[in-house]
């Protein structure tokens, strides 16, 4: 895999370690923010299990801002050079047709910042982070006789969203994983269709509903001491004035997290403790919008189809007589892939997902038995009715996830539901 590596700028800040920690780090983000989490339990698997199938959920690794607002083409972005060589991959649409046009990728690449770096696009340390968890995952599952050698269509199926950088990433991601593949095929979707994200431009209900939640959060904000002192701190840190209206913390948060992973020094006057708070602040308002852990429907249109996937997967893992089911599966998406999920199994999600975050769901068998243990980002997450290894059994946990994995329909309710606010409906996805 070092063979592979090119001469490239990475940054200075959280990103520079990257290079350093391919050999040595666990199936964590490598970032001066994450927390470090001890080896993972997949290390001291217990002898009576037999894994099964394995579902890896990333977000896409270090990128450049979706945004052009609050400073973002006043720093120099020069850190987005190609890495390393790449295995090839073929790209199609589902159900083997042509690989579809993403207007939302076409919008995001038109956009250049001073430096080279495109809108969102993945960045050095980004394409790194991505090698770096290729390599764990195949010193995990084919350094142990799981997963084949060589790279096997019908061992591996790999699902991205239609975006450069989720691409990419997948790409590094299996460059780390099969080295010598001559080519490995990528299943996309068309915007209209993509479901690995919470995607209200597709659905009118969970429009509705992120609108109504925008106008709650917008009167909530204007009654908050703290979030316009907050707002007031932000301001002085960037130089705003009143009259550039209101911090919007998520967009703000993309530019300044982005910055200082890429950067030796904060975005303007920002600090750690001011920027943490903006995390704070801004993670809480994003759960709100695309994983609300109190409303069953919402959340269930966030991520539903998702869950229905990851578990649809496992269970035909278990069956017999069905043909020989993929043993692997990656699934390359978004921090909103990762939060409505996280928030699905009972994670107290506090923090926003760093780049590259990981969730990883491994399914054994015993006896006549299936048990799935989940990790985010190489901690074991502990939902109800696991044991002390985090080993649930396949049908408990299907139970537990069944009020989010029914058919929602996305026009149920519209008559009963309020109209939509043009001006409050826009909200970020994950994607733009």
């Amino acid at each position: 895999m070092f063979g592979r590596l090119l001469g490239h700028r990475v940054g200075l800040g959280a990103a520079s370690a990257c290079l350093g920690a391919l050999a040595v780090s666990p199936l964590i983000p490598r970032t001066a923010e994450s927390r470090q989490a001890p080896p993972t339990t997949g290390e001291r698997q217990a002898p009576d299990l037999d894994l099964v199938m394995v579902n890896v959920v990333f977000r896409h690794g270090a990128r450049a801002p979706l945004t052009e607002n609050y400073g973002a083409h006043d720093h120099e972005w020069s850190y987005c050079d190609r890495a390393y060589e790449a295995v090839r991959t073929r790209i199609r649409g589902l159900d083997d047709t042509d690989r579809p046009v993403s207007q939302s990728d076409e919008r995001q690449r038109k956009v250049t910042f001073a430096g080279g770096c495109r809108k969102g696009q993945l960045t050095s340390a980004g394409q790194l982070q991505a090698l770096q968890l290729g390599s764990r995952l195949r010193e995990r599952y084919v350094g142990r006789g799981f997963l084949p050698d060589s790279y096997d269509p019908a061992a591996l199926e790999v699902r991205s969203t239609n975006i450069s950088r989720t691409l990419d990433t997948v790409t590094g991601v299996l460059t780390g994983l099969y080295p010598d593949a001559e080519e490995i095929l990528i299943e996309t979707c068309d915007d209209r269709r993509e479901w690995l994200y919470p995607n209200h431009r597709n659905c009118a209900r969970l429009s509705q509903l992120i609108s109504g939640r925008r106008r709650e959060t917008e009167k909530m904000r204007e009654k908050s001491a703290y979030h316009l002192g907050l707002e007031e701190k932000l301001r002085d840190a960037l130089g705003m004035s009143p009259e550039d209206g209101h911090v919007r913390f998520v967009e703000l948060f993309d530019v300044c997290k982005t910055v200082k992973f890429h950067s030796a020094a904060h975005h303007f006057k920002m600090s750690d403790g001011l920027l943490r708070e903006l995390e704070l602040v801004a993670t809480d308002q994003m759960k709100r919008f695309v994983a609300p852990g109190d409303d069953p429907e919402m959340l269930a249109l966030s991520i539903g189809k998702v869950l229905r996937d990851l578990l649809g997967g496992m269970r035909r893992a278990t069956a017999e007589g069905e043909g020989e089911p993929p043993k692997m599966k990656l699934f390359s998406g978004h921090d909103t892939t990762l939060m409505p999920l996280l928030v699905a199994l009972g994670y107290d999600l506090v923090d926003w997902p760093p780049f590259m975050s990981n969730l990883i769901f491994e399914l054994f068998r015993s006896g006549d038995a299936h048990y799935v243990r989940i990790q985010y980002n190489g901690e074991v997450v502990r939902v109800d009715g696991s044991d002390a290894r985090g080993m649930v059994e396949l049908g408990d946990l299907a139970k537990k996830l069944s009020h989010l994995t029914g058919e929602v329909s996305c026009e149920a309710k519209l008559q009963a539901a309020p109209p939509v606010d043009e001006q409050a409906a826009p909200v970020s996805n994950g994607v733009e």
